[in-house]
């Protein structure tokens, strides 16, 4: 596994290089694709000359992104990655992300983008971590083992009520889900 690590608050690019030097050394891919990307991202051809440094904050929350989404990484990890992004670059990020052949696990609370970009969705409701699709069903994957054990042993059970064992069936396959 390659991860990149995107996170909110990040500010750790080279003030002293360009913002084309930046993106070169994060990339293995060629310019013209990664030209591309940023376009998209709003970093069009005037920035490329710029110092980091010189960018705005915003700008340089986009060439931060930018360069985690443009590593040679597989799984990628984005704390809040619409944070100080205008629409557009929130459009290019969802895209880039519904195309991308990686894992990505993200964090974020616009509702549009979670839902145009997750495939699953994961909650931290009282400390707890719960798959809100699979609560609603009223089975958590975490009752997988009691369930199957419960199954078992009303298996060997002379008196077993065929009922509840299809009943238990039915969870044990919703808790696979």
């Amino acid at each position: 596994m390659r991860s990149g690590y995107f996170a909110q608050d990040m500010y750790t690019l080279d003030g002293s290089r360009t913002v084309e030097q930046t993106v070169a050394a994060a990339t293995s891919l060629d310019m013209n694709r990664s030209r591309r990307l940023m376009g998209a991202f709003g970093l069009n051809a005037r920035f490329y000359p710029r110092l980091v440094s010189a960018l705005s904050g915003g700008e340089q929350v986009k060439l931060q992104l930018l360069t985690v989404l443009l590593g040679a990484h597989n799984f990628l990890i984005l704390d809040e990655p619409t944070n100080y992004l205008d629409l557009p670059a929130i459009e290019a990020l969802t895209k880039f992300l519904q195309g991308y052949p990686g894992t990505v696990m993200f964090v974020a609370h616009d509702q549009e983008f979670r839902q145009q970009v997750a495939t699953r969705t994961l909650a931290i409701e009282c400390q707890q971590l719960r798959e809100p699709a699979r609560v609603a069903q009223g089975v958590l994957p975490s009752d997988l083992p009691a369930l199957q054990f419960k199954y078992d042993q009303m298996m060997l059970a002379d008196d077993a009520n065929p009922e509840e064992l299809r009943e238990l069936r039915t969870q044990i396959a919703r808790a696979k889900r």
